[in-house]
């Protein structure tokens, strides 16, 4: 939506949104490498394995302005980075999670990549926000960024685990997922 709509204030841009058929640094590279080749004049990423990607990015870095958004890369000669503190991001959940249940629970929560550093800091801020009331992370379960198995993995929980009591969904399309189920 957002591509769309800058693409109507910026017309003499032409704006690519490629999304990759999973989420790899290998695929995100090649994906990287292939938009060079095709002379695109810049590029901007939510980087899948910042410890990983440092090489990659740079090398594309080399032929046009790479900037990060959503999940950065600090190591790299990317321009900038686009997006919020996702540990900022976790501690509001967290802050809200303790609203809804001040009591505490044993609470799960939902991530399309758990190895992602966005996903880690965001589980870190819920974390540090919910430390010592009782709400209890007891585990993340990864999607793989895959609408369906988000959803599946709701609907597992719900059978397999009736102690739960709480749900967190660290990304964006995390939270509908729940309400569906």
């Amino acid at each position: 939506a957002g591509v769309k709509k800058a693409q109507s204030e910026l017309p003499d841009v032409e704006l690519l949104f490629k999304y990759p058929e999973r989420a790899d640094a290998a695929v995100q590279q090649r994906m990287m490498d292939d938009l060079v080749a095709a002379g695109v004049k810049a590029i901007a990423v939510s980087v899948v394995s910042p410890a990983t990607s440092t090489d990659a990015i740079n090398k594309v870095a080399a032929s046009v302005p790479v900037f990060t958004f959503d999940s950065d890369a600090t190591q790299t000669n990317r321009i900038a980075y686009f997006g919020s503190s996702n540990v900022e991001l976790g501690k509001m959940a967290g802050d809200l999670m303790k609203k809804a249940m001040p009591n505490g629970g044993k609470c799960i929560g939902f991530v399309g990549l758990p190895g992602a550093d966005n996903a880690k800091e965001r589980i870190q801020g819920y974390n540090e926000s919910v430390k010592g009331t009782g709400l209890e992370l007891i585990d993340v379960r990864g999607d793989d960024i895959d609408q369906t198995r988000a959803r599946a993995n709701v609907d597992d929980i719900l059978v397999a685990h009736p102690e739960v009591n709480c749900m967190v969904g660290f990304y964006s399309y995390n939270p509908p997922r729940i309400y569906e189920a």
